[in-house]
């Protein structure tokens, strides 16, 4: 895995998904990582240029999964997700890898910019 480098230049806004307990069961994976790990989902909006990119599925409202919020603010451990349930499907399937990157790699990244 790899991580992700959000620009506050491309970002219009962004907003935390806040999984509050254990009972939210429709993004499970992504609850485990909020609330045992202490990583942050965001709803990002990207910055639109033009009228034509209001339209384009691009300027949609997207996910991302980062790290704590004593790491680095702009970078993600995943891609950007279209929709919850993607994000959650993704997370699902590289659960491990993003795991290993935040809790063994997110300082040197950190370090080396």
């Amino acid at each position: 895995m790899s991580f992700y480098l959000l620009t506050s230049a491309d970002l219009t806004s962004s907003r935390e998904i806040c999984f509050t307990n254990r009972q939210e069961v429709n993004h499970p994976t992504l609850m485990r990582l909020c609330l045992d790990f202490n990583l942050r989902v965001l709803q990002l909006q990207p910055k639109v240029n033009s009228c034509s990119q209001m339209d384009a599925p691009s300027a949609a409202l997207q996910f991302v999964v980062l790290g704590s919020e004593d790491s680095h603010p702009y970078i993600a451990l995943t891609p950007t997700c279209t929709s919850l349930d993607e994000l959650e499907e993704h997370v699902t399937r590289h659960q491990i890898d993003i795991l290993h990157d935040y809790l063994f790699s997110a300082d040197s990244v950190a370090a080396a910019e």
